[in-house]
Formats: C-alpha cells, sequence, structure tokens
C-alpha cells in the first residue's frame, strides 16, 4: 500500500497535466477521459476507499494535500478528484450491505452526491420511494453511483442508488469551475433499500453503521470539518501565483520590467506567505483531528469550530490572493488564453460553496469563544 506522501507524490505528477488539459475540460464542462483514466491508474480515488475493496484509507489530511497538490494544474478535475476521494469515504460510512453494492463487483466505482435533503422519500416495503430533483452532482459524468439527500418523516436521510436509475440534465452552463460537470440528476419514484439509507445526523457525527464496520478512524471523523474543497482553492491560488510570477519576469509597464517594480516584488510576497498560512492552516487541523479520532478520542466542541473556521478561512484567504493578483496582472489576464482568469473564477466559483462560507464557519467559533452553545448543524 502507498504511503500518504507517495500518493501527494502522485497527484504533484499529474499537475501538469491536468494543467495542458485546463482549457478542454472547460470547454467540455466536464473532467477529460484521459483524466479521470490517470486518476484511476494512479489509483488516487482509493485514498479514502475502505481497504477490504483495495483501498488505502489514509485519512482526510492527505485527501487535503492530494487537492492542493492538483488544483495547481487546474481546479476543476481537482475538484473532481476531491469529491470522489470524498464520497469514498462517505460510501464507507454506509452499512457493509451498501458498500457490497457499490464495490463488491467493481471496487473501481465512483460516486458523487447532492447533499441537500432536495427530494422526498415516502416508506414502502423493504426500503423507501424517493423523487425530487438534485443540483451540483461534480463528476457525475464519469460517477456510476449516486448519493442523494432527502426528507423521510421529517430527517434528512442520504440515498445511495445506481446513477442508471437517475435522468441526468445536462444543465451546467456557469462562470467558473465549468469543468466538474456539476450536473442536475432528477429521480422519480425510484426504490432504494433500506440498507442503503443513512441519516444524516449519524453521517455529520462519524457515528454511521460504517464507522462501526470498518476499523479505520477515517469513517469516524465529523463530516462538517473535513476541508478537501478548500484545498482545491488553495492549490489553484498557488498555481494563479506561479502563472502571475512566470507572467511578470519578463513582462514590461510602460518601459520598465515589471519583475524589477516594488509593487509586483512585494504582491507576490505577500500572497505567497497567506497562501503558505492558509495550506498550514487546513492541513494542520485536518491532520489534528485524525489524530484524535484514531486515539479513540471524541472530538471536542473546540476542535470542531476551530476546524470550521479554518477552512473556511483558508477559503477567504484564496479568495483575496486571487482578486489581488488578477488586479496587478494586467489586461493580458483579461484574455479567454490566459489562465490568469480561469483560475480567477474558479477560485471564486468553489468559494460560494455553502461548506466554504466564512459567515457560517465563523459564528459557530465566536459563539463558543463567547461561552455560548455553538449552532450544532455548522460543525
Amino acid at each position: 500500500m502507498p504511503t500518504a506522501d507517495e500518493m501527494i507524490a502522485r497527484a504533484r505528477a499529474l499537475a501538469p497535466k491536468l494543467a495542458a488539459r485546463a482549457a478542454d475540460c472547460e470547454a467540455l464542462r466536464r473532467a477529460p477521459d484521459e483524466t479521470i483514466a490517470d486518476f484511476l491508474a494512479a489509483d488516487l480515488h482509493r485514498a479514502m476507499q475502505p481497504a477490504r475493496y483495495g483501498g488505502y484509507e489514509l485519512g482526510w489530511n492527505v485527501l487535503v494535500e492530494m487537492a492542493i497538490e492538483l488544483a495547481q494544474g487546474c481546479a476543476s478535475q481537482a475538484w473532481v478528484l476531491s469529491i470522489y476521494g470524498d464520497h469514498a469515504q462517505w460510501v464507507g460510512t454506509f452499512p457493509r450491505e451498501a458498500q457490497d453494492d457499490v464495490w463488491g463487483s467493481d471496487p473501481r466505482a465512483l460516486i458523487t452526491t447532492c447533499y441537500a435533503p432536495m427530494g422526498k422519500a415516502a416508506r414502502a416495503k423493504g426500503g423507501v420511494v424517493v423523487s425530487g430533483r438534485w443540483s451540483f452532482a461534480s463528476g457525475i459524468d464519469h460517477a456510476t453511483w449516486l448519493n442523494a439527500g432527502a426528507m423521510l418523516d421529517g430527517r434528512h436521510v442520504m440515498l445511495l442508488l445506481p446513477k442508471d436509475q437517475a435522468e441526468i440534465v445536462d444543465d451546467w452552463d456557469v462562470s467558473g469551475l465549468s469543468g466538474t460537470g456539476s450536473k442536475t440528476f432528477v429521480l422519480d419514484e425510484v426504490f432504494v433499500p433500506e440498507h442503503r439509507m443513512l441519516d444524516e445526523h449519524d453521517f455529520a457525527e462519524g457515528t454511521s453503521p460504517g464507522g462501526r464496520a470498518n476499523a479505520a478512524p477515517l469513517y469516524r471523523y465529523p463530516r462538517r470539518t473535513t476541508a478537501d474543497l478548500a484545498g482545491v482553492l488553495v492549490g489553484a491560488a498557488f498555481g494563479m501565483l506561479e502563472e502571475f510570477c512566470e507572467l511578470n519576469r519578463d513582462r514590461a509597464k510602460r518601459g520598465r520590467r515589471a519583475a524589477a517594480e516594488d509593487i509586483t516584488q512585494l504582491t507576490i510576497a505577500e500572497t505567497a506567505v497567506e497562501l503558505d498560512c492558509a495550506k498550514w492552516l487546513i492541513v494542520e487541523s485536518t491532520r489534528k483531528m485524525m489524530e484524535t479520532i484514531a486515539r479513540g478520542e471524541t472530538a471536542t466542541t473546540e476542535r470542531r469550530v476551530v476546524n470550521r473556521r479554518n477552512q473556511a478561512s483558508a477559503t477567504m484567504m484564496s479568495t483575496r490572493a486571487a482578486s489581488r493578483l488578477f488586479a496587478a496582472a494586467g489586461g493580458g489576464a483579461l484574455y479567454a488564453s490566459s489562465c490568469m482568469q480561469r483560475l480567477f473564477r474558479d477560485i471564486h466559483a468553489g468559494a460560494s460553496h455553502f461548506s466554504l462560507s466564512f459567515d457560517n464557519a465563523a459564528a459557530p467559533y465566536g459563539q463558543f469563544r463567547l461561552g455560548a452553545e455553538p449552532n450544532r448543524m455548522a460543525f
């Protein structure tokens, strides 16, 4: 089994390939087939998969670092890999029978989702019948299974089903992260057996059946404190910084070399330290949470609100860095041929994800520090 460092190195080695395909990825509005083949060949999708199906169970901090490396090549393709890794862990929290359904005959099966309870489920013999319309299913073109949030008897549940039971709506025409293929899917009176249903509370708290069936601490991790999507944005901002440096090495501004100007040098230094801090925040806080769970301890409220604060803070730092770099890059960055404008759009698009909102994450931390009970739904 590869080590964490080896998996991160594999992701780093793929980043140039993703960069070369970034424009095509955006035009396709989904990840290129060649990229998915590269992910599978490098076993990146196995980082979070249970060992009994050939997975490596490496931990959230490893997925975060993989996301940072991949996104320096292309944010959209890195986002898709993060979703597949994230959702391998997700399926690992379902009952064992559900995991067998997904990976028993195809250990390379990929999963996407819509977390929000956008569907309605009704009790039926042996399970539930669900209908609804779900948006933002990233990577759905290459996935074979879906995870859909729904309301059942007044509670939020997650339902796992094969993609071929859904209608896919090709509506992903957006301004940023357009290469993620985050399309809509529709279910019409689809039966889902009981063993492929998971209570959202158990899933979010790390107390689900899969957490007991799989020994690795990965499957008992509180879900709202993960940071892989923040890692994509941090990595994309690092990629934007590298592009800014390349752009300014030989660029002239009013007869002077841009590289010789203090403002260019200061912009690079300020952005680099900001992104180094953003990376440290999410990698270290995720690693500490993994260590806590591995010791058999329950994550404290303080640890959880700090992790949520950190992932949102890293997102805010990334958007701030992207805006600074784009403003300083000059008119050349406006051209469609420049990856600067694509990275700028992708970073700001990713920051709109509900889990990365600073306001949503900062309030529980502030409540905790003031001695109040934080909103449990936020962390």
